[in-house]
């Protein structure tokens, strides 16, 4: 029902440009350049409507995203060391770190190591 309207709406624009231009007050030698470009506008619009209606329409595929999968990282292995470890690695080393079991060596910028105690 819709592509039938358009299409009356379309031919009735195309009928009534060439009318309009050549009810135009202008000079006798423009009046035939106006109603023949007023005659060529009209028929390329109402060429390009039709052929914008006639043409298939193609299908929109809509894509849909999954949803996305948290994964929960792996859990971070402890170790327990004992009480007399931590002691033997706090008085070797002023920049131990329990939570870590490692110590700044000297040069400041190198990376940390772990301390190995023979407890």
């Amino acid at each position: 029902m819709k592509r039938a309207i358009t299409a009356f709406v379309a031919a009735g624009l195309i009928a009534t440009v060439p009318l309009a231009a050549s009810t135009q007050e202008a000079a006798a030698v423009h009046k035939q350049w106006h109603k023949g470009l007023a005659t060529g506008i009209g028929v390329g619009v109402g060429l390009g409507i039709v052929g914008a209606l006639t043409r298939p329409r193609q299908q929109q595929v809509i894509v849909q995203q999954p949803a996305p999968v948290y994964i929960q990282p792996a859990p971070q292995p402890t170790y327990y060391y004992s009480q007399a470890h931590y002691n033997y690695c706090y008085s070797k080393y002023r920049s131990y770190d329990a939570g870590t079991n490692s110590y700044q060596p000297y040069p400041v910028g190198s990376p940390r190591r772990q301390c190995y105690s023979p407890y």
